[in-house]
C-alpha cells in the first residue's frame, strides 16, 4: 500500500515537472503582448481601474480630513469634534452612517476622475507610429 502511494506521488511529481519539458510547445522565454492582442476598451478599463484604485486612498484621505473639517466647523469648534490627527483621545469618532457615507464619497470621486482621464485619454491624438507612447515620437 505504502509503494503505491509512493509510486503514484513520484510519478505525478514526474508528470507536473518532467512532463512540462516534453510537451511544451516552442520556447519558454515570454513573449511580449502585440498591440492587437487586446481590444482597445480591455486597454481603456484596465487603466480606469489603475487610475480609480490609484487614487482611491488619497481621495478616501482628503474627502475624511475635509469632512471633520466641517463636522468641526459645524459644531461650532467644539474640541470633541476636531479632525482627525488633531481629536483629543475623548473625541466623539464617526457614526457607521458617516463612515459609510465617506467612503462611498471617495469611492465615486475615484470613479469620476478615472472617467474624466479615459475622456482625456480618447480626445489625445494617437500616433500611430508609437503606439500612443508619447516619447517614441521626439
Amino acid at each position: 500500500m505504502k509503494k503505491s502511494i509512493l509510486l503514484c506521488c513520484l510519478l505525478l511529481v514526474l508528470g507536473t515537472v518532467g512532463g512540462e519539458t516534453v510537451w511544451a510547445e516552442g520556447s519558454r522565454d515570454p513573449v511580449p503582448y502585440s498591440p492587437e492582442e487586446f481590444p482597445a476598451w480591455a486597454h481603456a478599463l484596465r487603466r480606469g481601474e489603475i487610475v480609480a484604485l490609484g487614487l482611491f486612498p488619497f481621495v478616501f484621505l482628503f474627502s475624511s480630513l475635509a469632512y471633520d473639517t466641517f463636522r468641526f466647523a459645524a459644531s461650532g469648534g467644539n474640541p470633541n469634534y476636531a479632525p482627525g490627527p488633531f481629536q483629543s483621545p475623548g473625541a466623539s469618532p464617526l457614526s457607521t452612517q458617516e463612515r459609510v457615507g465617506v467612503l462611498a464619497v471617495s469611492i465615486s470621486v475615484s470613479a469620476l476622475l478615472a472617467f474624466v482621464d479615459y475622456i482625456i485619454e480618447t480626445r489625445k491624438p494617437v500616433d500611430r507610429r508609437s503606439h500612443g507612447n508619447p516619447q517614441d515620437s521626439h
